[in-house]
C-alpha cells in the first residue's frame, strides 16, 4: 500500500473524463487504500444523484468492496458504515 500513489490517485478523482476518473478509482481498490473512502462515497452520492450512464459508480462500489471487505449496493449504506467505522480504519 504506497500512501503517495494513493494520495495522487486521490486529485484525479475530480478529472473531467470518466474514463480517467474510473481507471483511479480501479488503482484505488487494488491499492487498498483507506484514505479513499470517504471521497469515493461522496463521488457515489453524486453518481446515484444525477444517473450514471458510464459504469462510474459500479467502479466506485467494486473499489470501496476491496478497501473495506463490506458489500452494499448504495451511497446511503456506504456513508452510514463509514460513519460508524471512521475512527477504527483512519485515513
Amino acid at each position: 500500500n504506497d500512501p503517495c500513489a494513493g494520495e495522487a490517485l486521490l486529485s484525479v478523482l475530480s478529472d473531467e473524463d470518466w474514463e480517467v476518473r474510473t481507471t483511479a478509482i480501479s488503482s484505488l481498490g487494488e491499492l487498498k487504500f483507506a484514505g479513499a473512502i470517504e471521497p469515493m462515497v461522496q463521488l457515489l452520492d453524486q453518481k446515484e444523484a444525477e444517473g450514471d450512464g458510464t459504469g462510474e459508480a459500479e467502479a466506485i462500489l467494486d473499489a470501496l468492496k476491496a478497501i473495506t471487505q463490506e458489500d452494499f449496493d448504495t451511497a446511503a449504506d456506504w456513508r452510514r458504515w463509514w460513519e460508524e467505522n471512521r475512527e477504527r480504519i483512519g485515513r
